[in-house]
This record gives C-alpha cells, sequence and structure tokens, in this order.
C-alpha cells in the first residue's frame, strides 16, 4: 500500500495516540504520535507531516498555544491542523485558527475521513488532478 501522508498526533493521552496511530496506519498513513508538548518540536524536525492531529487540553499548554507556538516558530506555518477536543464551546474559538475541529468522542470513520479532507497530501493530489483535467 502506497503512504497516504505523514500524520503528527499530540495527545498526552497515550491510549488515544495508540488508537489513532492503529487506525490511520490501517488506511495506509504514516503516524507520528507524541504525548508530551514539548516533544513536538522534535517531532516537526524528524519528519514533515501533512496534517497535525492535536489534542486541545495537553499537560501544561492547550493545543491550541502549542499550535500557535510552533508555527510562530516556523516549524508548522504552512500544515494544517486538527484540533480534537470535548469542550463544544471552545470548539466555535478554535476554528478561526485550524482547518477543523474533532469533537470527541468521534467515530473512527470520522477520523478517518477528517484525516482525508485536511491532510495535505490530499489537497495536492486534489491539485494535481484538476491541471491534468
Amino acid at each position: 500500500m502506497a503512504n497516504a501522508g505523514n500524520i503528527l498526533v499530540i495527545d498526552d493521552d497515550q491510549a488515544i495516540c495508540e488508537l489513532i496511530a492503529e487506525v490511520l496506519e490501517d488506511e495506509g498513513y504514516t503516524v507520528q504520535t507524541v504525548c508530551a508538548s514539548d516533544h513536538a518540536y522534535a517531532a516537526l524536525e524528524r519528519q514533515r507531516p501533512d496534517l497535525i492531529l492535536c489534542d486541545m487540553t495537553l499537560n501544561g499548554i492547550s493545543g491550541l498555544d502549542l499550535l500557535t507556538a510552533l508555527r510562530r516558530h516556523g516549524t508548522a506555518t504552512d500544515i494544517p491542523a486538527v484540533i480534537m477536543t470535548a469542550n463544544r464551546q471552545a470548539a466555535a474559538t478554535v476554528l478561526q485558527s485550524v482547518e477543523y475541529c474533532l469533537h470527541k468522542p468521534f467515530q473512527l470513520d470520522e477520523l478517518v475521513a477528517c484525516v482525508k479532507t485536511y491532510s495535505r497530501s490530499t489537497l495536492a493530489d486534489s491539485v494535481e488532478q484538476s491541471i491534468g483535467e
């Protein structure tokens, strides 16, 4: 199976990271998981993702603040990001800064559809197809 793209998952819950990684790897994605926000910079340097999936509530920092810091640092300026949160009130404000907000608990098919929609690898394929037409 061809690589469908590279995904970075940032969530301080190891079980959620493992579940998301397993589901997306079954779909052909390469997945890096980070369970501590301070490891996100190193993960981005190891492999540039096509999408960042980040939990809204991390230990010590909000996911939105982490994404903002990564973008200010220049590490993730053009990488699409999806925030995962159970806080429906926060979701409305989050959408100003990210491509999508995935509401927890989410269905696994919703996760896969979200990744397929917002991943840079999917967006690049759409552009190539429209150029070829």
